[in-house]
């Protein structure tokens, strides 16, 4: 019984593993089948059941350790035809692909701690034993990370909320516009309207000689 209680509490992570992997390789297949033999390993070693905390992060650590040689970022091209396919509310899109593109934009370590901490739930110590690091090695490292999403105005809860790539979802039948997410990431354009105007203008003289000359 306390063996078939962990091994459902492993399937229960599943998701959140297949996740994790897929945030580590960029690889949609490798993710669903190293997730199933992460599970695998960690139900044929058990023989008690550990605190749930503890069998969580065994499990992450065994999923990092399987994949460790194969670490790849997400790459700009597949989130832009991701989000420019499967997502249709426009804040929702502004939101999410800021934080994705910010996430590659950091080391990978320092991306997948965030993750970590903030999208699956570990506390510093876990997030370090995760990654195979002590957690006084780390602590500053957060902090760090701490302040430049300050400073980048993110909410670290939309973490939670970005989209799981490690499972293939139907596609929009009409693609979504990225340039509503362009203007949101660049300063606004306050002399756009000035430049509309000359063209107006000269519009209206290019007319004036037309009918001069005719």
């Amino acid at each position: 019984m306390i063996i078939d209680k962990a091994a459902q509490f492993l399937d229960e992570q599943r998701e959140d593993l297949v996740d994790f992997i897929f945030r580590l390789t960029s690889d949609r297949g490798r993710a669903g089948v190293m997730g199933r033999e992460a599970i695998r390993q960690l139900q044929d070693e058990l023989a008690s059941m550990p605190e749930p905390d503890e069998l969580k992060m065994r499990l992450f650590q065994r999923a990092y350790e399987l994949n460790e040689e194969a670490l790849r970022p997400l790459q700009h091209g597949f989130l832009e035809d991701y989000f420019r396919f499967h997502i249709s509310d426009v804040k929702t899109l502004g939101r999410y692909y800021r934080w994705e593109l910010f996430l590659i934009q950091l080391n990978q370590y320092s991306s997948l701690l965030l993750l970590l901490i903030y999208r699956y739930g570990f506390d510093e110590a876990g997030a370090a034993f995760v990654l195979g690091r002590e957690t006084d090695d780390i602590k500053e490292e957060v902090k760090a990370l701490l302040r430049l999403v300050k400073k980048q105005k993110f909410e670290l809860e939309d973490l939670r909320g970005l989209p799981r790539y490690g499972f293939i979802e139907k596609p929009l039948t009409s693609q979504t516009s990225l340039s509503h997410v362009s203007r949101g990431l660049q300063p606004r354009r306050r002399y756009r309207w000035v430049f509309s105007l000359i063209g107006v203008g000269l519009i209206i003289a290019g007319v004036y000689y037309l009918l001069k000359i005719a």
